[in-house]
């Protein structure tokens, strides 16, 4: 883990493919930010009710609840961050997914390159 400034932005990468999360995790980290990491949406949701992140990174298949509803549920408890959100999936061409990631606008279909996270995430600040 890379050394933070204080004050750095916080980022939360939510994905429960452990490579993904380590490499979304140092890319963001290259950037600056401090990096907290979930595996399963209630892992995220109890991260997001303890501490305040600006930004989210949000796989679509978690094993516990997809990621469109947790971000659904996200725009009520958070809708800032919601506003701030990358989803990452493999799953980006059922129709219903890409429906919903048409309007949300941020997202990345796996895999990606590092150099499109860094510039979305840019991009959200």
């Amino acid at each position: 883990m890379e050394l933070v400034e204080p004050g750095a932005p916080r980022a939360l990468v939510v994905d429960d493919e452990p490579e993904i999360a380590e490499l979304v995790s140092r890319a963001l980290e290259g950037e600056g930010y401090e990096v907290s990491t979930a595996r399963s949406a209630s892992e995220a949701f109890d991260k997001l009710r303890r501490e305040s992140f600006g930004l989210l990174v949000l796989d679509v298949m978690l094993p516990d609840m997809d990621g469109i509803m947790v971000h659904s549920r996200l725009k009520a408890l958070d809708p800032e961050l919601a506003n701030r959100t990358i989803f990452i999936s493999a799953w980006a061409k059922a129709p219903e997914v890409r429906e919903y990631l048409d309007t949300v606008g941020s997202f990345l279909p796996k895999p990606f390159s590092i150099g499109d996270l860094v510039r979305l995430a840019r991009s959200l600040n």
